[in-house]
């Protein structure tokens, strides 16, 4: 069966590449210039055609599959799929995920964010200069505001200084920062978060192990530990 080719479009050069061969296949497919049952040129006929490397049609080819616009067939080509149909599934009736590569699929977003940018556009200048300065350090007020309703809902007393950090690990360095100086001792279980260790030498803290058994930190080794060093603080994980 002869491939079809006549709908190769020029690429749009403002999107990755491999997102611009996803959209031109996609987009060919919406406006019925492939039907289904349409035979795909070769990845390597059609990078050839588009100027691209291989590897990129190969990308968007996957993108393609994972959305259900194509199917694959083994030593036959590939083909446009009908909607609806089912994906490939193993013979065990499993269906097939790809996990080879971490990528996001795409097919509605590019249209998506520029009808965001478009509404973001209208609300004005003054809307765009809110988004483009710094964000409070410690959160937005309404976020605040929705934690503290949470932390009540769960019966924690309220806390007048709320702070909403980017991460763990952030979190954790603000905690020690405000415990903690320079040649203090910290205490941690011996197994504990890697990134500990080096937050506490980038802190010039003095890292202690302390011993584990079945049921977590041994009280006895924190006792003894914390009379020794005499630590202030210690980092564990209850969980």
């Amino acid at each position: 069966m002869a491939y079809s080719i006549h709908w190769l479009p020029a690429l749009n050069r403002e999107l990755p590449k491999y997102q611009a061969v996803y959209e031109a296949v996609s987009g060919a497919i919406d406006s019925g210039q492939l039907q289904v049952g349409d035979r795909l040129p070769p990845m390597r006929t059609l990078a050839k055609k588009l100027g691209v490397t291989l590897d990129t049609v190969s990308r968007a080819f996957r993108a393609l599959e994972q959305n259900g616009l194509i199917l694959p067939r083994v030593g036959d080509g590939t083909y446009v799929r009908a909607r609806g149909e089912p994906a490939a599934r193993t013979e065990t009736g499993a269906r097939l995920l790809d996990l080879s590569q971490n990528i996001p699929a795409t097919h509605h977003e590019p249209r998506l964010l520029a009808e965001t940018l478009a509404r973001l556009a209208r609300r004005g200048p003054a809307h765009l200069a809110g988004l483009l300065a710094y964000q409070p350090d410690t959160g937005h007020g309404p976020h605040l505001t929705a934690l503290s309703s949470w932390l009540a809902r769960a019966g924690l007393p309220e806390y007048p200084d709320l702070m909403i950090t980017s991460g763990a690990q952030q979190g954790l360095y603000c905690a020690l920062s405000a415990l903690t100086r320079p040649g203090d001792n910290l205490l941690a279980e011996r197994l504990s978060y890697p990134h500990l260790t080096s937050m506490a030498a980038l802190m010039r803290l003095s890292l202690t192990g302390l011993d584990l058994d079945g049921g977590g930190l041994v009280p006895e080794a924190l006792e003894r530990r914390r009379d020794l060093s005499g630590a202030r603080v210690l980092y564990c994980q209850p969980t």
